[in-house]
């Protein structure tokens, strides 16, 4: 369960296209090329690195190494190849932390243009950016991050991320039954089979790492918990602070 949880941190983001499918000017055909298209980039880049590592290092040294990737790269490029290798990583976090980023402002800005948050966080400069939603996702993040250590950090939100997923899953079942005149360019395939093996595999992560992980799981559910009454005191909020207009578009 603790393996999974790092791995489930590593690979998200393969969703990420969907926070941006209103400034897609052809969703029902780009959202879908770039999910398949960033899940099969993540698995040769993966596949190849670890060939690469099996390939300088033997099995041994690898499995009792913290950071074999690492060790491989002070085999080939001598006591500069740590270094090396952990400031391309340094330099693509840069990228993952703005990805990141945009994801959450995203996310604020959606519910402010449904009335479910504050109208003024759907407000954006001329860049198309919504300003607000940035600083208040910004914040949150980082007093999140200074809260806890990096190990803690990514456990808890392994277990946020896969109740995104489950939520979403669910949300899907109940959209195809509610609106089942709405116009869906594309369809899962297998649905509803592959859908259900997918939910069912996450609420089984979810309910083993409430069982393993007695010590961030516990803390990522009481935040989840409380997040549900505090959404209803923004929309209750929210609603009577005016009307709710148009929104205005987001454009890159």
């Amino acid at each position: 369960m603790f393996a999974i949880q790092k791995v489930i941190y590593t690979v998200d983001g393969w969703d990420g296209v969907i926070y941006f499918s209103e400034e897609v000017e052809d969703p029902g055909r780009d959202v879908p090329r770039a999910i398949f298209g960033s899940v099969f980039s993540i698995i040769g880049i993966y596949l190849l690195l670890s060939a690469a590592v099996a390939y300088v290092l033997p099995m041994n040294e690898i499995a009792g190494s913290d950071f074999a990737l690492g060790a491989a790269a002070q085999r080939i490029f001598g006591s500069y190849g740590d270094v090396i290798i952990r400031s391309i990583m340094i330099v693509s976090l840069i990228s993952c932390i703005n990805a990141c980023q945009m994801f959450a402002t995203r996310v604020l800005y959606a519910m402010s243009c449904d009335g479910l948050f504050f109208r003024a966080a759907s407000r954006v400069n001329n860049g198309g950016t919504p300003v607000l939603a940035l600083l208040l996702s910004t914040a949150i993040g980082v007093a999140f991050t200074i809260s806890k250590t990096f190990s803690q950090v990514i456990d808890m939100l392994a277990f946020f991320f896969v109740a995104n997923y489950t939520l979403s899953f669910i949300s899907l079942f109940r959209l195809r039954v509610k609106e089942p005149q709405m116009p869906r360019p594309y369809r899962a395939w297998g649905y509803p089979w592959t859908t259900a093996i997918a939910l069912t595999s996450s609420v089984a992560f979810l309910g083993g790492a409430l069982l393993a992980d007695r010590e961030n799981t516990p803390w990522a559910f009481a935040l989840l918990a409380v997040s549900y009454p505090i959404f209803r005191v923004m929309k209750w909020a929210s609603t009577r602070l005016g009307p709710q207009g148009s929104a205005p578009e987001l454009r890159p």
